[in-house]
């Protein structure tokens, strides 16, 4: 079974992000994923975070420069895990906060899946695609790089 780390990337992160984050658990235990509080031990890592000010929340911020950069240090230990984002801003900044994640992710090493950077607007249109995951058909289907 495939472990996924989640983070929530603020920590006033209330309502639409919460909530995402329960719909993406309930979909993906179905999938068959288990979940893991510990990211070496993690087959995936999912962040959902709101934008703040058009980038990344203070919490968000912190994990990428300590916990994450820590395991590049290390050998690169996020190499080969999958990595998808899904980001809530009904006010814009999205995309520029995404393009920072998957940069971010790419140097890393992490796995970049089809239809894993997710913008969510909080409209019917978004929610009828963004909650579907589709990738995670991808990270059950594939192998990764380095275990």
């Amino acid at each position: 079974m495939k472990k996924i780390y989640t983070f929530l990337g603020s920590e006033n992160a209330k309502g639409k992000t919460t909530e995402m984050l329960s719909k993406f658990k309930t979909i993906a235990k179905k999938e068959g994923f288990g979940f893991t509080d510990d990211l070496k031990k993690a087959d995936a890592l999912f962040i959902v975070t709101p934008v703040h000010w058009f980038g990344a929340p203070l919490k968000l911020k912190k994990f990428i420069d300590t916990t994450l950069h820590k395991m590049e240090e290390n050998n690169f230990q996020a190499e080969g895990k999958f990595f998808a984002a899904l980001v809530y801003s009904p006010e814009g900044g999205a995309s520029l906060l995404l393009s920072q994640l998957a940069l971010t992710a790419n140097l890393m090493g992490f796995i970049i899946a089809p239809y894993s950077l997710i913008y969510y607007r909080d409209n019917k249109k978004d929610n009828e695609w963004a909650f579907n995951f589709y990738f995670l058909d991808y990270w059950k289907s594939n192998k990764q790089t380095k275990q």
